[in-house]
């Protein structure tokens, strides 16, 4: 299965589907990326990560204060902050300097190898890796994670190493989420992608085990009074969790993300995700 030019525009309106759907789709097939679940799993994330495959290259420029609420500990005050402020690469050389394989900030790594490509790629170990995978040397030429064949080929590359497309086969959103992002920015968006790829390719939200168990919980929140009632859709958005995490404060469970173990118990569930 593939997605064509046309589904392509109808899940990412905002994306050249003329100028990215040959690469994509090339590259999409070299990683099996061809049920539909895969598909609208890495679309999703592809959509919020690199504004639909409009914003291929970081560009951090920031005013002092927000500097300060991002990396508090970094710029505790407004003359430190001062001299980073809208400086890209003054900021990416300092905020990325002595990891992920950069140097020190003389070395300039940390703008050199700043976050490219579909997938956000980042730091000089990544840039170097990527580089033997698909056959480039973008250690030496990291703009060619700027050109829409080679960010589809490295995307997709890391897609596989990180085992995604098994987690997409499950349903677990959050989870992927959580492998590309670090964290669950954006994950409403991602959400909002993620259902309009299964809408568009003429297929239901898979009801994959975590789909399941994310609508026993739901159904078991609101039976335990979630206040307003959610959804039971299996797809853990915003207010899932924040329904969650007053549960768990109620329940006095210790303070988590997601779904875990004490949560199920304490719901009085059983997780049939879990392997047996």
């Amino acid at each position: 299965m593939m997605i064509s030019r046309e589904q392509l525009a109808q899940v990412l309106p905002g994306a050249d589907a003329e100028r990215w759907h040959g690469p994509l789709t090339s590259a999409m097939v070299s990683a099996d990326i061809a049920s539909t679940p895969r598909i609208a799993t890495f679309l999703a994330h592809i959509a919020v990560e690199s504004a639909e495959m409009n914003l291929l290259c970081e560009h951090p420029s920031y005013p002092s204060e927000r500097l300060m609420a991002i990396w508090p500990t970094r710029f505790p005050t407004p003359e430190i902050a001062e001299p980073y402020a809208h400086n890209a690469r003054a900021l990416a050389n300092f905020i990325y300097a002595n990891r992920l394989g950069n140097g020190n900030p003389d070395s300039n790594d940390g703008y050199r190898y700043r976050r490219r490509g579909l997938l956000r790629a980042i730091g000089r170990d990544r840039y170097a890796e990527a580089s033997a995978a698909i056959g480039v040397d973008l250690v030496n030429r990291p703009d060619l994670l700027e050109d829409p064949e080679i960010a589809c080929a490295e995307a997709s590359w890391w897609w596989v190493k990180r085992g995604l497309n098994a987690i997409a086969d499950n349903g677990d959103l959050e989870l992927s989420t959580r492998i590309v992002n670090g964290g669950l920015s954006g994950f409403p968006d991602r959400v909002l992608y993620w259902s309009r790829a299964f809408d568009t390719l003429g297929h239901d939200v898979a009801a994959s085990p975590r789909t399941l168990l994310i609508k026993d919980v739901q159904c078991a929140l609101n039976r335990h009074g979630a206040n307003p009632q959610l959804q039971v859709d299996g797809m853990w958005g915003p207010l899932t969790e924040a329904t969650a995490r007053r549960f768990r404060a109620n329940a006095r469970l210790s303070p988590n993300d997601g779904i875990d173990p004490p949560l199920i118990q304490a719901l009085g569930l059983k997780d049939e995700s879990a392997p047996k």
